[in-house]
């Protein structure tokens, strides 16, 4: 009996359902991760059922319902080869009957099971009223187990000419077949055999040309500049000085490892090169001259506490821009102390692959920590112990990463099926080259998503370009509602005059951009009740407005302009909470 088949019904409305309707045609079954509470493959993180239980239970109250128990129950209890009876509640009818595949997660649409599909819809009163009773005696359980002899069920379907014991039982695949991301791993044992057996001679002349570069910038920032350093050299921007430190850490020191992407935020200060003013955070500084008193002596000190070894007060500082800027500069002064892969992303794969993520979680995911951990590790190695942190880097980027790794830009619009969506896969160094030269009919088609529904969503991995696309789109969808198309297709192809544009846009109001969080609440977002100042000194509480209502206010207000919220890391925030 312990290898029949099991069977398990899961509710929804299936008849007027699109999401339904597509899954039955697609051959799936789908559970979003946004409610688990983690985000991620559960059998990767959970041994078992009970283990994940646990976590949730520790994250907070999870009643016997709870959504995210039956996403345990789809994970663990689920085997493959399973029966699968979708019952539509509304339409008390029997949906779909399915025999199910292997679990996997797919990073865009959650908790996934292949599906083989029986197709005909059956009224459950007419198979028999013990399994409809049994069906439907937990309706505030979304998934669940039924308790009914497998073979009694087998025969009841077989009077009624279904024949559920001729169903294939589906192959663990992605969603329609199609990877989102091709997974590449290695291991400790595939670095070091192939390294026992590679000749790193072959970037001693890169190597000597890096040095003489880093040699150069210690020579024209000496630690002792730092603290009387005036900002006309530091900043990027500026028309009057392209040979300031910001521009040679981001452009004109790749031979020590790139930090290039992203905004130029990521240098804490920044001037605009056509607009009047600079770039600083106005929220914790007092005025530029206070930005810049704090950034420079930052730099002084990281420079100095990592050259006494002072690891410790080093991690502690977290203000002087980007964590890929502080490690580059760290390695600029202190060459033997930190390995030049700047990218956290990048550390914690090499750090999955090599050491199972072990000194992710012991770093705290502190990208500081974290490059040390795995600097000491992989010196610690007989092949890598006599060689240079760059030559380490060399050899594991190219060899293990770059050549290797393979990414996928998926866009799904809101209007569009399964059959619709639009795949790509490129090497890294293609990406940026992809968007820049074939994103015109990709924007034509997310337009087509706004006027339809007013909203799209752009899914995939983490790293694939959804944000840099969505800016791409911010300033294509801005400019062709004002019918600009020709002067906004100009701007997109130039990352500069780009960059300038969005800083424009968000300053006119037409453009809002806002990442979500795990605390980001209904109260930011829509309004709420906040402590004000009073007329007589003290404090009371006002309901106020929150992002939302300003823009529709700006909206309002502006009505011949067109205007555009873009929401990054929406699968972040608990958007219950959120949206109300």
């Amino acid at each position: 009996m312990d290898d029949l088949p099991s069977i398990f019904r899961i509710w929804g409305e299936y008849r007027n359902n699109e999401d339904w309707i597509d899954q039955k045609k697609q051959g799936f079954i789908n559970m979003p991760f946004a409610s688990n509470g983690f985000q991620g493959d559960i059998i990767e993180r959970f041994e078992s059922q009970q283990k994940y239980i646990d976590f949730l239970l520790e994250s907070g109250n999870v009643s016997r319902n709870d959504y995210r128990r039956a996403i345990g129950r789809f994970v663990f209890d689920m085997k493959k080869g399973d029966i699968l009876i979708h019952l539509d509640w509304k339409n008390k009818t029997l949906g779909l009957i399915g025999k199910v595949g292997d679990y996997y997660m797919n990073p865009s649409f959650g908790h996934m099971r292949n599906v083989s599909w029986l197709i005909p819809d059956q009224t459950i009163q007419t198979l028999d009223q013990q399994i409809y009773n049994k069906l439907t005696y937990a309706k505030s359980n979304a998934f669940v187990k039924i308790d009914y002899d497998y073979h009694q069920f087998e025969n009841l379907l077989l009077n009624h000419g279904i024949q559920i014991n001729e169903l294939p039982v589906p192959p663990k695949d992605n969603y329609m077949g199609k990877p989102s991301v091709q997974d590449y791993s290695f291991s400790l044992d595939d670095i070091t055999k192939y390294a026992s057996e590679f000749d790193f001679q072959i970037y001693d002349n890169d190597y000597q040309e890096a040095e003489r570069i880093r040699r150069l910038i210690i020579h024209d920032y000496p630690l002792e500049s730092w603290l009387n350093l005036p900002i006309e050299k530091y900043v990027l921007g500026l028309e009057t000085n392209d040979d300031t430190f910001s521009k040679i850490l981001e452009f004109r020191s790749n031979e020590l490892g790139g930090i290039k992407g992203g905004s130029s935020a990521k240098h804490v200060i920044y001037k605009h090169k056509e607009l009047d003013g600079w770039y600083y955070n106005t929220q914790k500084f007092k005025n530029l001259d206070d930005a810049w008193q704090s950034l420079r002596k930052g730099i002084h000190d990281l420079i100095s506490l990592s050259q006494a070894g002072k690891w410790d007060e080093v991690f502690a500082l977290n203000d002087i821009g980007s964590a890929m800027i502080r490690l580059k500069i760290l390695y600029i002064y202190c060459p033997t102390d930190i390995l030049p892969i700047y990218s956290p992303s990048k550390l914690r794969f090499i750090d999955k692959n090599l050491f199972s993520g072990k000194y992710t979680k012991q770093s705290d995911k502190d990208p500081l920590r974290l490059n040390r951990m795995l600097l000491k590790e992989l010196k610690s190695l007989p092949c890598f112990k006599t060689l240079s942190n760059y030559h380490i880097m060399r050899f594991i980027w190219e060899e293990f990463i770059e050549k290797k790794t393979n990414v996928a830009i998926d866009v799904v619009l809101s209007e569009t099926d399964a059959n619709q969506i639009s795949t790509h896969s490129y090497t890294l160094d293609d990406v940026d080259e992809y968007i820049s030269v074939n994103f015109d009919e990709r924007l034509k088609k997310i337009m087509a998503g706004i006027k339809r529904k007013k909203q799209v969503i752009l899914y995939g991995p983490p790293g694939t370009g959804k944000t840099y696309f969505s800016e791409l789109f911010s300033v294509f969808f801005i400019h062709y509602e004002q019918g600009n198309y020709n002067k906004c297709m100009e701007i997109l192809k130039s990352p500069e005059r780009r960059r300038r544009e969005l800083q424009v846009l968000k300053q006119t109001g037409q453009l809002t951009s806002i990442t979500f969080h795990p605390s980001y609440s209904y109260e930011d977002f829509i309004e709420g009740f906040r402590p004000v100042k009073s007329d007589n000194q003290g404090t009371q509480l006002d309901l106020v407005p929150g992002l939302f209502p300003t823009i529709c206010d700006f909206a309002r207000d502006n009505d011949t302009l067109p205007v555009l919220l873009f929401i990054d890391e929406i699968n972040r925030a608990h958007l219950s909470k959120v949206f109300g």
